[in-house]
């Protein structure tokens, strides 16, 4: 006995639709197979799917962006705004830990990690950075400032002091003074910023920086996931 795939293998209704998948195509195969001079008759079907990025796009990938993008708000807030910008930290960290659960009840329980899991855990990870970005920032402000400390220049500072009406008025004259822009020297300027003055710059740095380094995430997420092809089970 033998089987054979007549000329239409496998034909399906127009009115089928998956509400997950789009049908690309169906390959027929014969797979007998001879055990000890027996051969066994076997014919199979390969039907290829195509995910529908759609539903997910609108559903997870759009929020999550969007709830990164609100942890964001915290660097535009005076960090002496303590109450404000911890309870905004905590519900972007708590909000995106919902999404990210609910992202996970709907797809299959597999040991390895799937391309949504690597977004997933990227957004929980730059909420959970803005969070820890006003600790350092409460951390700092908290710190005593330091007197600035007196310049140095490579001219003379000559220092008289002058009477006027009882008082006493110190006239300072500086000659061929050079600002130094060298890094030493702004490293110097940021030691001499007060508590509050370092704060508001770590703020600052964070409003551009996250941005910057969640774009470029993207753009080499939806690149390498949109070009990559699975290969096909030919094993049978």
């Amino acid at each position: 006995m033998k089987f054979v795939w007549s000329e239409d293998a496998v034909t399906i209704a127009d009115s089928i639709e998956f509400p997950q998948f789009e049908l690309i195509e169906t390959q027929s195969y014969s797979c007998e197979k001879d055990y000890f001079g027996i051969v066994f008759p076997c014919i199979g079907v390969n039907i290829i799917l195509k995910r529908n990025y759609a539903y997910y796009i609108i559903q997870i990938y759009i929020p999550s962006v969007l709830i990164v993008i609100l942890s964001w708000v915290n660097f535009w807030l005076d960090p002496t705004s303590v109450p404000a910008r911890i309870s905004l930290g905590l519900l972007t960290v708590l909000t995106m830990t919902t999404q990210s659960a609910g992202a996970r009840a709907n797809l299959p329980r597999v040991s390895y990690v799937k391309a949504i899991d690597v977004y997933m855990a990227t957004c929980m990870t730059f909420v959970f950075l803005g969070l820890v970005e006003y600790a350092y920032v409460n951390v700092l402000m908290r710190g005593e400032g330091k007197k600035p400390k007196e310049i140095k220049t490579d001219g003379s500072a000559d220092v008289k002091p002058e009477a006027r009406n009882g008082g006493t008025i110190e006239t300072v004259s500086l000659n061929n003074i050079s600002v130094s822009t060298s890094p030493s020297k702004r490293f110097l300027c940021i030691q001499n910023m007060s508590s509050i003055g370092r704060a508001r710059l770590v703020d600052k740095i964070s409003r551009f920086l996250f941005p910057i380094v969640f774009v470029v995430f993207n753009i080499f997420y939806w690149i390498y996931y949109m070009s990559w092809h699975p290969e096909e089970d030919e094993s049978t």
